[in-house]
């Protein structure tokens, strides 16, 4: 017996199940990285349909659907997909299905660039509906910036070079390029860093403090106490990938630029990031709109 043959016991499982929170795990055995837990009381067919939702956010990253076509609220069942974020796990974006539609979500796919507006789009079948549908949706929230850019509603935007160039690769040719970073990248020796641009001594230093974070990257950690023999072997077996060639030519078959740091220069950047005076955070914080 199959739900999806047997739509008429969606509405009944949902009514006995929806106690039970339902918890969609991405990663399996020693690889496994997030947990994707469902809402407590809101059905029990969170996870009934999985799929990749494509880069829907415009990161460069694919990112992760989860359906639930029994989800309910007072009563009235509308499914509902999650897009989460393929690089953190966090939620991205809900889709919600119209009243009543307890297959909302039923079948779930990525769609490609249908609008072809440099980000991915995904699918929404709801095949059990009174008048079966299917819901195509634009990505591109989190990239929003980028989008207010192209309509000319702002004149400034922030966005990742990886995404610029391989997405959104007509920005290239309409904006004025600052790193905001520690030190320029070997690949674009020509673009100034936003710390130069700035004269006031102590507003450079707030500026430095912010432009950490991308010289950072995305970063590899291993917890407190561990061996300095280990350290020493995670390090070379990061440097020895990061040169591999066969790595290499995979990273740019998918135009990625590889810009990697040694483990020991990332520590010392680290180092001297914990050490920024107070004063110094407290106008970083400030200019960055942080509390």
């Amino acid at each position: 017996m199959s739900l999806q043959t047997r739509p008429s016991l969606l509405a009944a499982l949902a009514v006995l199940l929806c106690i039970c929170p339902a918890i969609a795990q991405v990663g399996g055995g020693f690889d496994h990285r997030f947990n994707l837990p469902g809402q407590v009381g809101r059905g029990a067919g969170y996870g009934y349909s999985l799929a990749s939702a494509g880069d829907f956010d415009g990161d460069s990253h694919p990112d992760l659907m989860v359906s639930n076509p029994l989800s309910f609220s007072y009563s009235t069942i509308r499914g509902v997909v999650k897009i989460y974020s393929g690089t953190s796990g966090r939620l991205i974006h809900l889709l919600v299905g119209p009243p009543d539609c307890m297959s909302f979500g039923g079948s779930i796919a990525p769609a490609g660039d249908v609008n072809n507006d440099g980000i991915d789009d995904v699918i929404v079948g709801a095949p059990h509906s009174n008048r079966s549908h299917a819901y195509v949706y634009s990505g591109g929230n989190s990239a929003g910036p980028a989008l207010a850019f192209d309509r000319g509603e702002v004149a400034t935007v922030a966005a990742p070079w990886g995404t610029l160039r391989t997405r959104r690769p007509h920005m290239l040719k309409e904006v004025q390029l600052v790193q905001v970073a520690l030190g320029k990248d070997k690949l674009r020796p020509d673009v100034p860093l936003l710390m130069d641009l700035v004269t006031d001594p102590k507003q450079k230093i707030a500026v430095k403090f912010l432009s950490a974070q991308a010289s950072f990257g995305r970063t590899l950690a291993a917890p407190p106490g561990v061996p300095a023999d280990r350290v020493a072997a995670l390090r070379k077996a990061f440097d020895a990938t990061m040169n591999d060639p066969k790595f290499r030519a995979a990273a740019k078959k998918r135009k990625m630029d590889l810009a990697p740091l040694s483990g020991a220069e990332l520590q010392k950047m680290v180092l001297e990031h914990l050490a920024t005076p107070a004063d110094i955070v407290k106008v970083a914080k400030k200019a960055a709109g942080m509390k």
